[in-house]
């Protein structure tokens, strides 16, 4: 399957608010959230002891602290720092945009990977083991290569969403890798 594109800056800047939004995601998560709780908790022993805890107490309040977030932390309010959020994402479009092909790009699916061709750039040959993971979104397909490099290919570039719905499970299939749903509002 061949997919022939116009590569912009809002491509990228989108694969740049997917990169961001899976991270977003994986935070949240229990595991994430008590190994992080972890963490904090030495840092604020020296606060303790100020207050007259004895080590106990404050081992104490730590596992019961982590017990609240791990039951209740999904049920808690999730803050969103869009204004920072869209700040970062910018900073790194403009880092990405200055390393990076834009213009006329041309992707070809094989049984074994994708391969990127551009008029003026070399051949760029994907395989499994160097994709990290793919995210898609209403928007754009998104292949994140372990060298936090990406390659887009916004849906605008497919003629009917059938298309482009053939193109993600063929691209799934051939990097063996499910890709992560995001929506507008993640």
């Amino acid at each position: 399957m061949e997919v022939s594109f116009e590569l912009t800056e809002a491509d990228l800047h989108e694969a740049q608010r997917q990169r961001a939004a899976r991270l977003r995601k994986l935070l949240r998560t229990r595991p994430a959230v008590a190994l992080i709780t972890l963490l904090v908790a030495p840092l604020l022993w020296p606060l303790a002891r100020a207050w007259g805890l004895h080590f106990y107490a404050y081992l104490a309040a730590v596992v019961i602290a982590g017990g609240v977030v791990l039951i209740w932390g999904p049920k808690l309010p999730k803050p969103r720092l869009r204004g920072l959020e869209h700040w970062a994402a910018r900073r790194a479009t403009a880092r990405a945009v200055a390393g990076s092909v834009l213009g006329r790009v041309t992707l070809v699916v094989t049984d074994h990977g994708v391969k990127r061709l551009r008029e003026g750039a070399p051949a760029l040959e994907v395989t499994a083991r160097d994709v990290a993971f793919i995210t898609a979104s209403p928007s754009a397909l998104v292949l994140h290569l372990a060298s936090r490099r990406v390659l887009v290919i916004p849906r605008r570039a497919l003629e009917s969403e059938a298309q482009a719905a053939e193109l993600e499970q063929r691209v799934e299939r051939v990097f063996g890798r499910q890709a992560q749903r995001l929506t507008p509002d993640d």
